[in-house]
């Protein structure tokens, strides 16, 4: 049985993280039968998730992993898609994990309203993996303090908060063009581009932080109307 391993899921998210969301998203497109269970970041190979276990192999990073499923598929997503479209794919997707990430990122984890809203869904993380309760309070603290140090050495850190709205708005109007009045994210066949952009999106319109993030996401119809059909997408039974 193949198994993902993961942060575990909250509000309306697949999982707190959305690249944990993203390999769920893709295995529910392609119809992988997988179990998932919730793991500890800081006990797999790369001290991240998610990671899968196929048989005896370990395979880490999102990325990584689509790529190989990919790789074995008899449909593949990506069939079929151009050297340009694969490469507008590929643009689109590192505008999605490495920037519009690490604003969203910012956002639960430095803006106080937002970081009370989600501190419990840390917490709950740290009591799944059978941490003592008394203790969940100061990993929070602790995780709270790694993160917003990495954020800063990425660089969104280093904006202040006006200013880091401004890039995540101009992100998702750039999103919100793109995909116009397309079905998916290039086109009328879904493409691995989705499981990223609907989990990265989703991470943003169905948490319950009512952020200027999140309102810039829902001023735009068609990002909302997206999200809607790659939920129904993915949990249409098959």
């Amino acid at each position: 049985m193949l198994t993902l391993y993961k942060y575990g899921s909250v509000w309306d998210v697949l999982d707190i993280s959305p690249f944990c969301s993203k390999v769920e998203v893709y295995f529910r497109l392609q119809k992988i039968d997988y179990r998932a269970q919730i793991a500890n970041a800081q006990k797999s190979p790369k001290q991240k998730l998610p990671t899968v276990r196929l048989e005896d192999r370990v395979i880490c990073d999102s990325s990584v992993i689509l790529a190989h499923f990919e790789s074995i598929s008899d449909h593949p997503l990506d069939a079929g898609m151009s050297p340009l479209e694969l490469s507008i794919a590929q643009a689109y997707r590192a505008l999605l994990e490495e920037k519009l990430y690490f604003v969203a990122a910012w956002i639960r984890w430095a803006d106080d309203k937002a970081w009370m809203i989600y501190r419990p869904a840390i917490m709950q993380y740290f009591g799944q993996l059978g941490l003592p309760s008394f203790l969940h309070s100061f990993f929070a603290k602790m995780a709270r303090k790694q993160v917003l140090k990495s954020i800063r050495a990425q660089g969104i850190g280093r904006h202040n908060p006006a200013e880091i709205d401004a890039i995540g708005t101009d992100i998702l109007k750039a999103i919100s063009v793109f995909l116009a009045n397309k079905t998916y994210f290039m086109g009328e066949q879904v493409r691995t581009i989705d499981a990223t952009a609907y989990a990265f999106l989703s991470a943003i319109i169905d948490v319950p932080m009512e952020t200027a993030l999140k309102q810039t996401a829902l001023s735009l119809p068609n990002l909302r109307e997206y999200c809607e059909r790659m939920k129904h997408k993915i949990e249409a039974p098959t």
